[in-house]
């Protein structure tokens, strides 16, 4: 091959991995912009759409993992500051990626974990009448009440269905065992882990059959 030749065919390589990667851009932007929107986050989340070529992907609709991370979902009555998702196996219709469409994203399984601050946990307790406040420090998790003072070290573990959180004080008897609801986020959720890391409440979770709507 002439070097006139390599010249030529490294100026389409560099053409064809520039159009591949502005799609890959463009199309994490779409679908961050829509979760944005479907899940009511307070910004965009970052998203990762895996394989390549991708442009393969795009126009097969299938991707071999998706990750994401949000930041400032709430539901009724519990906000999580941040949210991490890893997709494996996921479809997102080319039309949807296109043209920005309403559809439905899907992934046959997955993982994440949600994290939430001691004052966005304590606001959710207090909501439901309950005059606790919880603290994250480190990995523990530290409670107190209204009318007593001092803290003291708290239980954490998931309820028997995995949908709340028990927390419990041996030393404060009198408040007992508080439930802390937590959200379906998407279709295909189940709660498997709760701990305390870095000063902030961690959830883990599974994800099987997965799938949520994006307008």
């Amino acid at each position: 091959m002439t070097r006139r030749a390599l010249v030529v065919v490294a100026v389409v390589l560099a053409v064809l991995l520039a159009f591949d990667t502005g799609m890959r851009f463009l199309a994490q932007y779409w679908v961050g912009r829509e979760l944005k929107e479907s899940l009511l986050l307070e910004e965009r989340p970052g998203v990762s759409l895996g394989g390549f070529p991708f442009t393969v992907r795009l126009i097969a609709g299938t991707f071999p993992t998706v990750d994401v991370e949000a930041r400032g979902f709430q539901d009724a009555s519990l906000r999580i500051q941040r949210i991490r998702v890893h997709l494996v196996d996921a479809s997102v219709p080319r039309r949807q990626l296109l043209s920005g469409s309403e559809g439905r994203i899907r992934a046959r399984m997955g993982s994440g974990s949600a994290h939430l601050t001691g004052k966005d946990a304590t606001a959710a307790i207090q909501a439901r009448g309950v005059p606790l406040r919880i603290r994250f420090e480190g990995d523990r998790a530290l409670v107190s009440v209204q009318e007593l003072p001092g803290q003291v070290a708290a239980r954490l573990s998931l309820s028997d269905d995995g949908r709340s959180i028990r927390v419990g004080a041996a030393d404060l008897p009198m408040v007992g065992d508080v439930s802390l609801p937590l959200p379906r986020i998407v279709r295909g959720l189940r709660y498997t882990d709760v701990r305390v890391e870095g000063g902030l409440l961690v959830v883990d979770f599974e994800l099987s059959d997965v799938s949520f709507d994006v307008s």
